[in-house]
């Protein structure tokens, strides 16, 4: 072989070596807690990442963990490379693995949403304040913004100590579940993100409780990237998302989470989130 054959020969090996690593580097992993939802929530979001893939020129894997620790755990191990966090456990995430937050989702027109808790609407109860001795139920232990960390927050700052003022909490895995557990009489008090109660499939629900305790406006779920992510994935997986609601057959995959897009996130809108958490896990150590 004489050198100019041996020149392109090295130059098609590199030119091929090339290939190969950015295939390897397109070939994206992104992560979703299930928790309960298992089957319904890929469905769901299948749609959606495959409208990412074809507006970025990405290739992305959807996968289900268990919950958020999990999808933190696995993106530290990067076996997962985007993930979808709820606000507390993106702030715990982003001290811990130093992830990034590139887009919040827009839900019910805002990407910003509220914690309150519900009780029947014959029910005595008007205030936090009078939760001193009552049942209560939230969503999932330690792996929820609204449906855990917030409502302990507020408890905590209206002085009431959730392991030694309540008579029980009962975790029922799902917001609508809690929202039936009031409904039913089965808990005195719920705590849930305020917008399931604009959803009609439970009006029967919603028409039998009230709302007696607001948290301040929280930032939405969003999408956090590992901190190594090369810029250009980055920005790819950040314009796609931004742009996902421009076409109607991105409309109809943000329909299956009754999303109506993305909005880029700013790490200041999580102060608030900061805040809640520090109130939360306030004497949890003692």
């Amino acid at each position: 072989m004489n050198f100019n054959h041996k020149m392109i020969f090295l130059i098609i090996i590199l030119i091929m070596l090339s290939s190969l690593s950015t295939a390897a580097q397109a070939e994206l992993v992104f992560g979703v807690p299930a928790k309960k939802a298992g089957i319904d929530m890929y469905e769901a979001w299948l749609p959606i990442i495959e409208q990412v893939e074809e507006i970025s020129g990405l290739k992305i894997n959807l996968t289900l963990v268990k919950d958020h620790e999990k999808l933190s755990h696995d993106m530290k191990l990067k076996k997962i490379d985007f993930g979808y966090f709820s606000p507390i456990p993106y702030v715990m995430a982003q001290e811990k693995i130093n992830c990034k937050a590139i887009v919040m989702r827009v839900k019910y027109g805002s990407p910003y949403y509220k914690t309150g808790f519900i009780v029947k609407t014959d029910s005595p109860i008007d205030s936090i304040d009078d939760l001193y001795a009552k049942t209560l139920a939230l969503t999932n232990q330690r792996d929820s913004t609204s449906g855990y960390f917030v409502p302990l927050a507020m408890l905590k700052e209206a002085d009431i100590d959730p392991e030694n003022d309540l008579q029980n909490i009962i975790y029922s895995g799902k917001h609508i579940n809690v929202l039936k557990t009031v409904s039913f009489g089965i808990a005195d008090v719920g705590a849930v993100k305020l917008y399931i109660l604009e959803d009609s499939q439970n009006e029967k629900y919603v028409n039998q409780i009230k709302v007696i305790a607001l948290s301040h406006f929280l930032p939405g779920s969003a999408v956090a990237v590992r901190q190594d992510l090369s810029e250009a994935a980055v920005s790819k997986l950040k314009n796609a998302f931004l742009d996902i609601s421009l076409t109607k057959e991105g409309r109809e995959a943000l329909a299956m989470m009754n999303f109506n897009g993305f909005v880029q996130a700013e790490h200041e809108l999580y102060r608030i989130i900061y805040r809640y958490l520090e109130s939360a896990e306030a004497g949890e150590e003692s």
